[in-house]
């Protein structure tokens, strides 16, 4: 897995952008909490606090944090902020 050569950007507690390491895509990483409303498929309630990899797909340069509908969701249930950033380090490398 190649080193990451840039730093988070945090937009809020929980909330950060990570550019990748050729700058073709930028990453959002994004802390969320599950209640208890949602399941695994065997039946298991999903509870306590994951993270989620999104990918920006925006068509400008500018980020809007609130404008959820230019990220697209890669992956989510992820037990900690670093698997968000491996897991987006493996996606470099799988181009």
């Amino acid at each position: 897995m190649p080193r990451r050569k840039y730093a988070l950007t945090r937009i809020k507690a929980g909330d950060y952008l990570l550019p990748s390491n050729d700058r073709s895509v930028i990453w959002r990483i994004v802390r969320y909490t599950e209640d208890g409303s949602a399941a695994y498929d065997d039946g298991t309630k999903l509870v306590g606090e994951f993270w989620r990899l999104c990918k920006y797909v925006g068509r400008n340069n500018r980020i809007d944090p609130d404008a959820w509908d230019d990220s697209h969701e890669v992956t989510c249930l992820l037990k900690s902020r670093d698997a968000a950033i491996k897991e987006a380090m493996k996606y470099a490398t799988e181009k």
